[in-house]
């Protein structure tokens, strides 16, 4: 899901917004 965003956004973002996501979750 997340794949897209990671290819048009540089590695250091989306690592981020994956933590974020799993401390959400």
């Amino acid at each position: 899901m997340y794949t897209r965003q990671e290819t048009s956004l540089p590695v250091s973002v989306p690592s981020k917004i994956s933590q974020k996501s799993t401390f959400l979750c």
